[in-house]
């Protein structure tokens, strides 16, 4: 399902802390950019087939259009969603190192996903934590370029991804889910599937 993010016209992008919620977001795409940082916590993607399994320290690229839902969120799990208009991500994608890969399927998915170093981790949570502080949308603005370009240049210094491919019971979870594009939640998806609740978290990590 294609989400409207209704980004204002003076809006190049946000930054937002995504906590555990007992809700399941239907699978979606959207224009914009995507990147997300893991800082404490976990959750598994499903992206075109793949379980993109996520942990504290990994950055994930989701291009334009791109259809993704965030399962198995840790009770404990912060993450920082940052999204960015395409104009600006054009932008980015010229002027930062390898940014080509930022284009819209330009690089599979799973070479978009990678634990960065533990020295940028801090530097990052710590910026990203300093622009939703800002009162004005102008100064996110201003921040949205470095902060999305010093990601990206730890990204690129960071270790190799881990995917996997989706079981057969994950997939049809999947198939559920994206015909039933409303939040769902674990126990009515366990019911429709035939299983407990507790087997289909163990099926997600």
């Amino acid at each position: 399902m294609r989400e409207d993010l209704a980004l204002q016209a003076h809006e190049l992008g946000w930054v937002r802390a995504l906590r555990w919620r007992a809700t399941l977001h239907y699978e979606h795409c959207h224009d914009e950019l995507e990147v997300n940082l893991i800082q404490q916590g976990s959750g598994t993607y499903l992206i075109e087939g793949e379980a993109v399994e996520l942990g504290p320290g990994d950055v994930i690229w989701l291009h334009p259009d791109q259809p993704h839902i965030l399962i198995n969120q840790s009770e404990d799990i912060l993450a920082w969603l940052i999204v960015i208009k395409p104009a600006l991500a054009k932008q980015l994608a010229r002027d930062l190192p390898n940014g080509s890969a930022l284009a819209k399927g330009a690089v599979p998915t799973d070479q978009l996903v990678r634990r960065i170093n533990p020295n940028d981790f801090e530097l990052c949570c710590r910026l990203l934590e300093d622009v939703t502080r800002f009162s004005e949308q102008a100064w996110v603005n201003n921040a949205l370029a470095g902060l999305v370009g010093r990601l990206w240049m730890a990204f690129l210094e960071g270790e190799e991804p881990r995917l996997r491919k989706l079981e057969p019971l994950v997939r049809q979870a999947k198939s559920v889910i994206e015909a039933n594009p409303t939040d769902v939640n674990r126990d009515s998806l366990a019911q429709e599937l035939g299983c407990s609740p507790a087997m289909l978290s163990r099926r997600f990590t």
